[in-house]
């Protein structure tokens, strides 16, 4: 199963930990998770959420795999325009 990390900042732990029961319950073999770069590290205010949530996972009995990606494209879409002009 693909759990993408939910968009709920301050709700996503929960719900991941909601979701990773319900894989367990269903039978779930595997989970792979879009967790945050270096999310037991990092000092963003997202990481704790992530960091969370792998815990959930490594506690679950779940096979997993955890996918630490980098910063999403969409989130530099704002400062095309700008570089173009410069």
């Amino acid at each position: 199963m693909l759990l993408i990390s939910g968009n709920e900042i301050g709700q996503r732990a929960v719900q991941h930990a909601n979701v990773i029961a319900a894989a367990k319950k269903s039978g779930v073999k595997r989970i792979v998770y879009t967790s945050l770069l270096h999310a037991d590290t990092s000092p963003l205010n997202l990481a704790p959420e992530h960091a969370d949530t792998e815990k959930t996972l490594k506690a679950s009995g779940i096979d997993y795999t955890i996918l630490r990606n980098g910063w999403y494209t969409e989130n530099y879409t704002g400062s095309i325009a700008p570089a173009l002009a410069n």
